[in-house]
């Protein structure tokens, strides 16, 4: 009996093997993403970051200043090809995956007992981008749609406090 099993189930086994040999799966294929439409999505500020606090000073009339080196690249949102990303740098007007580089010196006059403390706030115009393109997985053709968020750095913002020690102590910053 046992054998009768083994050979019916092994029979079984080959029967389907064979048959499946005879059917594939068609292959899904990409078309290329194409452009679709481009809006303002507004603009994003970090929050202010310390980059540097200044020495106090001991008379009125000094100055605290503070030269900066900065590197940015744009960006965007989501993991894109380098087609893809063509197609999105041609219709926004920058590139992706360059460095600018930029500098600047930014100084402040102090009074007697003041310091400075500089931040830095950097700030980017976003771009809402869509881009589709046709996906066939052999039973239907669809169209895929996807939204990309550009994001090209703007000057950073520098903001000074001013900032002295107050009776107690304490830091008071103005």
């Amino acid at each position: 009996m046992f054998k009768k099993f083994v050979i019916a189930f092994t029979t079984l086994g080959m029967l389907f093997s064979v048959s499946s040999l005879g059917h594939t799966e068609a292959a899904t294929s990409y078309g290329s993403w194409e452009f679709v439409s481009k809006k303002n999505a507004g603009v994003t500020t970090n929050q202010p970051k310390l980059i540097f606090t200044s020495g106090v000073a001991n008379r009125t009339g000094e100055a605290a200043s503070h030269m900066v080196a900065q590197e940015f690249t744009n960006s965007v949102s989501a993991n894109v090809g380098a087609s893809a990303l063509k197609i999105i740098s041609a219709e926004v007007g920058y590139s992706f995956g360059v460095t600018h580089s930029s500098g600047y010196e930014h100084s402040a006059p102090l009074r007697k007992g003041e310091y400075a403390k500089f931040y830095e706030s950097r700030t980017f115009n976003v771009t809402k981008v869509t881009l589709q393109r046709k996906v066939n997985n052999g039973k239907q053709c669809i169209l895929e749609t996807k939204d990309v968020y550009t994001y090209k750095q703007q000057f950073p913002q520098v903001t000074v406090k001013y900032c002295k020690k107050g009776q107690k102590g304490q830091e008071v910053c103005y």
